[in-house]
């Protein structure tokens, strides 16, 4: 199951890539993760996930498909500051790409 997840993500690679890099230019401080919450959702419908919600909370919940098999992907939207923005070699916001890299906090 999990080669042919795996096999198919290639054919999505670089569309994942951007939407990581989209996801990446939105400050989300703990606390602070709305904007972030309304692409995911946005993302999710253009995807046409059959269920797509907030709950009172503020986390995006989606749903495709039935079955006896669920893939459950659980992650978090917010982030910590970046501190010293001297230190870092791009803008923690960036999300520029390279061919092995997005870069970020």
């Amino acid at each position: 199951m999990f080669e042919k997840i795996i096999a198919r993500s290639k054919h999505y690679e670089q569309e994942i890539y951007d939407f990581a890099s989209e996801l990446i230019k939105i400050e989300s401080i703990s606390g602070n993760e709305g904007s972030i919450a309304r692409l995911i959702e946005e993302k999710m419908k253009q995807l046409d996930f059959d269920r797509v919600e907030v709950d009172e909370m503020g986390n995006v919940c989606g749903s495709i498909g039935t079955g006896k098999k669920i893939i459950c992907v659980d992650g978090h939207m917010d982030v910590v500051g970046f501190g010293d923005e001297s230190q870092w070699t791009r803008h923690p916001l960036s999300g520029e790409q390279d061919e092995e890299n997005i870069y970020d906090r």
